[in-house]
């Protein structure tokens, strides 16, 4: 009994972490740009998003192409003071 748990637990584990490999194979693809950080890596449906943002407040939204492997800016949010 102790060993089918074990190995349902090493199971487990491995697709755990063969799942979270892949995804952060294109977290290390992430663009540097100069004066922004990244704030957030979101999950919508099949589409990965980063979100940059820069000491003023302006935002920049890059969407992961798959196919590609590669990241395209879909959207430039500024922060306007008056």
């Amino acid at each position: 009994m102790k060993k089918i748990l074990s190995l349902t637990f090493l199971a487990f584990f491995v697709i755990f972490i063969a799942s979270c490999a892949s995804e952060s194979e294109y977290i290390a693809n992430l663009p540097k740009i100069d004066g922004f950080e990244v704030k957030k890596i979101y999950r919508l449906n099949r589409n990965l998003l980063a979100a940059y943002m820069d000491s003023s407040g302006n935002r920049l939204v890059f969407k992961l192409n798959e196919s590609s492997a590669t990241w395209k800016r879909i959207l430039f949010k500024t922060k306007v003071s008056l």
